[in-house]
């Protein structure tokens, strides 16, 4: 059996948010589109990058955490990136990503 994405989660939250927002109209706008607004897959990495933010981790390190996005955006292609990052090894760079879980 394989693992199941995180983005297959997704029906069960959107249904439970949406439920939230008809019974507890305060916490979400009820114009909003749950399904267009959250999923979790973002939500997650978003939720993640903010709380980065309010623990006042070091920019670097979130830019260096964060790269993953620069490849998943380019689609198969070069990703367009400083020539620093181009040249940086994952694996030699785990002292700074640690630095972005530890903060936690």
């Amino acid at each position: 059996m394989r693992p199941r994405k995180i983005g297959s989660y997704n029906p069960e939250i959107w249904e439970k948010s949406e439920r939230v927002q008809d019974e507890r109209w305060s916490l979400f706008d009820p114009n909003m589109d749950i399904t267009d607004a959250y999923g979790l897959s973002r939500s997650l990495r978003r939720g993640s990058t903010i709380e980065a933010g309010n623990r006042k981790v070091d920019a670097r390190v979130v830019v260096m955490k964060n790269r993953w996005r620069k490849f998943e955006k380019a689609k198969g292609r070069k990703p367009s990136m400083a020539m620093a990052a181009h040249y940086t090894e994952v694996r030699l760079s785990l002292p700074t990503l640690w630095e972005y879980s530890y903060s936690f």
